[in-house]
């Protein structure tokens, strides 16, 4: 490959890239304002309930 090749696909590797980020974003944050806050809501109680134990973490 030439430099000028090379020059050429790494542009079209950073334009690929920078329009995917930018759509995945976009469709992502749609859903995530469509998702139901109780379902936060039971995770956030689910973790802290008091008289569950957490398993030690290895050191």
């Amino acid at each position: 490959m030439t430099a000028f090749q090379v020059d050429q696909a790494v542009h079209i590797w950073i334009t690929h890239t920078t329009f995917c980020a930018a759509y995945v974003a976009v469709v992502v944050s749609a859903r995530l304002r469509e998702l139901d806050l109780s379902i936060e809501e039971a995770a956030a109680d689910g973790w802290q309930q008091p008289d569950k134990r957490r398993a030690p973490a290895p050191v």
